[in-house]
Order: structure tokens, then sequence, then C-alpha cells
């Protein structure tokens, strides 16, 4: 049986669709990877739906990506164990940001980096399929000295906090050798050299960061005992995600 509507509630249904459908695509959810530069020993979570969620269990390393919508912030918190004085076991969440995002934005990274006075400083970047389409390396250097970066071919110099975009070239496997060294004095130092390998519908990230204790969170204390602590350094991380045209 047809349904006939009369012009104004045909109209009004309209309306209603589409305020229904704008609402929709302003609260999409953004993918969002963090990466804590802290030298705490903690782990961090996010709280959702009430409940706290494992995001990183310790500093230094990239998040899996989960979901945040621009019209409901994400509050990070500092999850820290700790023994009373009678020697029981207890866990407390310390707040220490909040993740906001942009409905104009479809993924983001974002660094959390501690500051000498206890303070968290946000740094966004976003994944835009304009710079940073399938098939292309992101370089970012967040640390102190300029490095060079070479991924299949050719040699970029990047100074401290600058961003650089990379179309590596591949082999028939799709693989392509990673280089990357760090400038101190005249001399190069070589922080990373592998090979990586890049799906068509794949793009990276790699990030230099630098750690004062050199990843002591890394090492046993039976290493630290038999070796001495590790001295402060710059690393090399990275993740490969697929594009959003994909």
């Amino acid at each position: 049986m047809n349904v006939l509507f009369p012009p104004r509630a045909l109209c009004c249904f309209l309306l209603m669709s589409f305020s229904v459908s704008a609402a929709a695509a302003q609260t999409a959810a953004v993918a969002v990877r963090v990466l804590f530069l802290d030298e705490s020993d903690a782990a961090y979570v996010i709280k959702d739906n009430g409940e706290y969620r494992s995001v990183s269990s310790y500093p230094y390393a990239i998040s899996p990506p989960f979901d945040v919508k621009s019209d409901r912030p994400c509050d990070v918190y500092k999850e820290i164990h700790f023994l009373d004085d009678s020697g029981e076991a207890h866990t407390r969440y310390e707040a220490i940001a909040q993740v906001k995002v942009s409905d104009t934005v479809e993924s983001v990274l974002v660094v959390i980096a501690a500051t000498a006075s206890g303070e968290y400083i946000l740094t966004y970047y976003e994944d835009g399929e304009e710079d940073f389409p399938a098939g292309t390396v992101r370089v970012i250097n967040l640390g102190h000295l300029p490095i060079a970066a070479s991924v299949g071919s050719g040699i970029f110099s990047i100074a401290p906090q600058e961003v650089q975009f990379m179309q590596p070239k591949l082999d028939h496997k799709r693989r392509f050798f990673t280089r990357v060294a760090e400038k101190e004095s005249e001399q190069w130092n070589i922080l990373y050299d592998d090979v990586s390998v890049m799906r068509s519908n794949e793009r990276m990230t790699g990030i230099v960061v630098y750690s004062p204790s050199g990843m002591r969170h890394t090492y046993t204390e039976s290493e630290i005992i038999e070796y001495g602590p590790p001295p402060p350094g710059h690393y090399w991380l990275s993740y490969t995600d697929t594009s959003l045209q994909d």
C-alpha cells in the first residue's frame, strides 16, 4: 500500500532526516594513536564508558588506534601502582591530559610529552590524504639533534621538530631500506638500519625520540646491575597503517 505524505509533512520528514545525518557526521569517530614521551614508570589508560582501558603499558610506545568523537573529549590517565604502609598493593589513576579531535579529520597521531614542571603538552599530527597518501613515509623528528633519513632512495636532512614526507622506491616485493642517523658534532651515528615492507594500501610513520634515561624501562634490573644504566640517547619508533582512501 502506497502512503502519501502532505507536502508540509514531507518537508518536515526530510529536514529531520537531514538533521539526523548531519548530527551523525559531526560525531563520527576519529581513529587516534598516542605516543607518550614520559620517563615515569607507569602505564597509560583512557576512560571508556566509565571504565579504565589500557592504551599503552609503558612510555615511548605508540598505542594501537582507539576511537574518539569530536563532541566527546577523551580523558587520559596515568596508571600508578604502589604499596601502602602495610605492604598491600593499590592502583590509582592520575589525570594527565584530554584528547580533543576535530570532525574534519579521520585519524590523528597525538604526542603527549611530560615537562619538567610535571605538566603535559599535546601535539597533534593529522593524517591527511593530501600530504600522507598510501605509499608515503612520514618522518617526525622529536629529538634534540638533526637527523638524516633515507627510505629506499635519497637522503633527507630533518631538523628537530620538523616533519618530512617521502616516497620510497620499492622492489618487486614492496621492500625498501630504512636508514636513520643522528648528527652529533660532525659525526653521524646510526639509529636504525633495516628493511621495511609496505603494502599497496599502507603508509608508514617513523618518529625519532629522545630518552634522558636511555629507555631504562626496557632493561631488567639485573642487566642494569651488570652493565650499568644506559646513557641518554635518540631512538627510532615506527608504525604502519592503512590509507584512509583504501
